[in-house]
């Protein structure tokens, strides 16, 4: 018995028509949008890039706009731009922009529909974000200032203020969102004694980034050596940090070549009278010790020699730069005398002469004593005795010899030329005169005292 059953013959019609059916769409081509494009982009560590194009199906009647928010990339030079790409072969690129850098944006594409600018067919865009975990490692340089140099590496006596410069420069800045970022933060400066700048670091201060450089502190080196120096900077949200190259950078700090200056407490002396020297140091450090030695000698100093320097006057300590006078010195005898003085240096600190030629001395002999005056006071003569008597001589000594000085009596000599020593009226006379001039000269003094 056939047990089989039959399946109805509509059933199997349907079959055979949904085959036909979808054979049939297979092999139509798959519709496409008219007047399409689109825009690709991407962002790694190592840069970005965006690609506009249009399909081959853009008719000239409908206008294109790209716009761009990437900084540095705002205008296209595509607003409102008419396009025919019917016909063409595949994609047609009508925008592309890259770049080394980390940048945030968008850029669109816009096609409006025909003959319009304000009404849209097709839009299409990409937005770009920086790549995180990739920020860049930025160069850094440096140089050193002093002395009147600016190089990577100098020569300085001591005593100089040395300070050190980085530049903090990156290939292709980070661009955000509002602008270019350039690097920021803080760069942080160290000198060491030794190479390799591993140990026994001394601060150098620190400095704000300005335009992508920062500055050191100001470091007087006093002390004879060899210095290096390492700028760190400690990067910000866009880029890593990056430190300079220590054996690159190096300070040499030598003896100073100073200069001595004295001054005489007088330049001109008599015999005896005492004389010292001063002398000042300048080109030193602030520091600056050893010895200054005080000479001086009868002979210019272009005959004095280093195994007969002059005569010793005094040695005194140099302390903090500073010089203490010599000593005084009186010469006996007259003449002229060529000073001059010593510095003997120190560790850090070169020695240095004074110049003879510019510090001369003149002792003067005493001038001779005023000459003795003799000045002759005669004295009065006694009243003579009668006629006849003879008068004896009065004396009156005047001067440092003690001399003798003899007054002979007053003489009368008569009409006739004989000599008339005196007579005694004419005696008598006189002593009147004198004996009232006396009387009234000693009422005068009386009345004088009474009043």
């Amino acid at each position: 018995m056939d047990t089989r059953v039959s399946r109805p013959r509509r059933a199997r019609i349907f079959t055979i028509g949904a085959a036909v059916a979808l054979l049939a769409l297979l092999a139509v081509p798959a519709i496409v949008l008219a007047n399409s494009g689109n825009v690709t982009g991407s962002e790694i560590c190592s840069g970005w890039s965006v690609t506009v194009k249009l399909d081959n199906n853009v008719q000239s009647t409908h206008h294109v706009t790209v716009t761009s928010t990437i900084p540095g990339y705002t205008t296209t030079g595509i607003t409102n731009t008419s396009y025919n790409t019917t016909g063409a072969s595949g994609q047609t690129v009508i925008w592309q922009a890259s770049g080394a850098n980390q940048v945030s944006g968008t850029v669109t594409l816009i096609i409006y529909n025909a003959n319009s600018t304000t009404s849209i067919e097709n839009q299409y865009s990409v937005t770009l974000v920086p790549a995180s975990g990739c920020q860049q490692t930025p160069n850094i340089s440096t140089s050193l200032s002093g002395g009147g140099q600016t190089v990577t590496s100098i020569t300085v006596p001591a005593g100089t203020t040395v300070t050190d410069t980085a530049t903090v420069s990156v290939v292709a800045p980070t661009v955000t969102s509002n602008s270019i970022a350039l690097p920021t933060g803080t760069v942080t400066f160290t000198y060491y004694a030794s190479p390799g700048c591993l140990s026994g670091g001394q601060s150098a201060g620190s400095g704000q980034l300005v335009d992508g450089q920062a500055t050191s502190s100001g470091i007087v080196f006093n002390q004879v050596g060899t210095y290096y120096w390492m700028a760190v900077y400690g990067g910000d949200n866009n880029y890593n940090g990056a430190t300079s190259p220590c054996i690159s950078e190096q300070v040499t700090v030598v003896n100073t070549e100073p200069s001595i200056a004295t001054q005489l407490s007088g330049s001109e002396v008599m015999v005896g009278a005492p004389v010292n020297d001063s002398a000042t140091l300048t080109g030193v450090t602030s520091s600056a010790g050893g010895t200054v030695t005080y000479y001086y000698s009868s002979t210019a100093c272009g005959y004095v020699t280093e195994d007969l320097p002059g005569t010793l006057v005094s040695t005194v300590p140099v302390t903090d730069g500073v010089v203490p006078n010599s000593s005084s010195v009186s010469f006996s005898s007259p003449g002229t005398w060529y000073w001059w003085a010593f510095y003997s240096g120190d560790a850090n600190n070169g020695s240095a002469t004074s110049p003879c030629e510019s510090e001369m001395l003149t002792v003067d002999a005493p001038p001779p004593p005023p000459p003795v005056t003799h000045i002759v006071i005669p004295t009065p003569t006694p009243f003579q005795s009668l006629e006849g008597a003879t008068a004896t001589p009065t004396q009156a000594v005047l001067g440092a010899t003690g001399a003798p000085v003899t007054t002979p009596p007053p003489t009368s000599t008569g009409s006739n030329g004989s000599s008339n020593n005196s007579t005694p009226l004419f005696a008598l006379l006189i002593c009147l005169a004198f004996g009232g001039l006396g009387l009234l000269a000693v009422q005068a003094q009386r009345r004088s005292m009474r009043a």
